[in-house]
């Protein structure tokens, strides 16, 4: 093949190949223009849920007083059977509501409910907010029927929980003692006791049977753990030296200095007869008053308010002080119950009580 011959054919090739990218080129614009290459883009199989819920929130913010109140009290009652079958949902919301105003809890629950609104169980706990929210008048946010949570088949249910009832409201005055000389919340000293006797009861249920649901009466640890509240030594001599040491990250200052001092000088045979006393609980919630209080100072002073977290209180309470270090997104967790088949970790079943309107009459949430 000659030199001619060989341009020829090469001539022919690129004349070929500008003649097909051309045509491409052609194709893709009229392709473009007349939205041949459109594609038809998946819809999401939530998005009629999507569009109610984005109309529902923006209704929210035009709501009336009295609208708002039971749009409140329902979205709080359905918080509560979240919280007792997604106890981590729950815990989310309870941080994001914390930096978010009363209304906002009605969107959060709105949003929250896309991944949940299935589940029949769910369904069923809602139904009856529904229920008891139209024979109710006067309603209020935090008024929650504890009936709600019963629907759900939760710990608030259990035999345990009824015996647990029976027996705090003997200890009502001495408790609110406590929380008058410490200025601690008494329904949060309660969510400690109750996690702490549920996991008790549960622990060895011939001396539950036998003893604590029969006389209803709160059961008193004394080998690791002492008392009702279950506190360990180690624990209560921390505690102890916290209110002498002024230097400590958890000195709540002179007037807390002498609320332990002791009477004897055998001070180890005296505080274990305070912590184990079958017939007077006073020192098992003076000393888990003053825990809670040091726990929530130390996070004050680190630039963080745990104050409204009883679920993270409870957590610190079950692990100790070694445990406790402040930062921006503390975890709940602690050690695992179970309770009416049903398991839980120690923070997230405070939690639970707390806000759960379980004991409110004795024990009311603090606003």
């Amino acid at each position: 093949m000659n030199f001619f011959s060989l341009m020829k054919k090469l001539g022919w090739f690129l004349v070929c190949l500008f003649a097909v990218v051309g045509l491409v080129l052609v194709v893709g614009f009229f392709a473009v223009k007349y939205g041949w290459t459109n594609t038809s883009g998946g819809t999401d199989l939530n998005d009629r849920y999507f569009k109610t819920t984005a109309d529902k929130v923006l209704a929210v913010n035009y709501l009336s007083d009295k609208d708002l109140a039971k749009e409140l009290w329902l979205a709080h009652c359905k918080w509560q059977v979240i919280g007792q079958l997604y106890p981590d949902i729950s815990a989310r919301l309870n941080s994001t509501y914390q930096k978010s105003s009363s209304t906002d809890l009605i969107k959060l629950i709105l949003a929250t409910e896309v991944s949940v609104k299935d589940d029949p169980v769910y369904q069923k706990g809602v139904a009856y907010c529904e229920e008891v929210q139209s024979k109710i008048s006067g309603l209020t946010p935090d008024k929650v029927t504890e009936e709600v949570i019963k629907k759900v088949e939760s710990w608030a249910a259990t035999e345990d929980w009824q015996t647990f009832k029976g027996a705090i409201v003997k200890d009502k005055e001495v408790i609110n003692k406590v929380s008058a000389e410490t200025g601690v919340d008494a329904r949060l000293i309660v969510a400690m006791l109750a996690v702490e006797q549920l996991r008790l009861f549960n622990s060895d249920r011939e001396v539950y049977k036998q003893i604590f649901q029969p006389l209803k009466i709160l059961g008193v640890q004394s080998k690791f753990s002492w008392g009702v509240m279950g506190l360990k030594e180690e624990t209560a001599i921390k505690i102890e030296n916290n209110l002498k040491d002024s230097q400590s990250i958890y000195y709540l200052g002179e007037e807390s200095a002498h609320l332990l001092d002791f009477k004897s000088a055998d001070v180890a045979n005296e505080r274990f007869t305070r912590l184990t006393d079958e017939h007077n609980h006073y020192y098992s919630y003076l000393y888990s008053a003053l825990f809670i209080k040091q726990i929530i100072l130390q996070w004050q002073k680190a630039g963080f308010d745990i104050s409204r977290r009883p679920e993270i209180i409870a957590t610190l309470f079950n692990l100790g002080f070694n445990k406790s270090a402040p930062k921006a997104d503390p975890q709940v967790g602690g050690a695992e119950i179970e309770v009416g088949g049903q398991k839980y970790s120690f923070g997230g079943l405070a939690f639970q009580f707390y806000y759960s309107g379980e004991l409110a009459d004795d024990f009311p949430i603090v606003n």
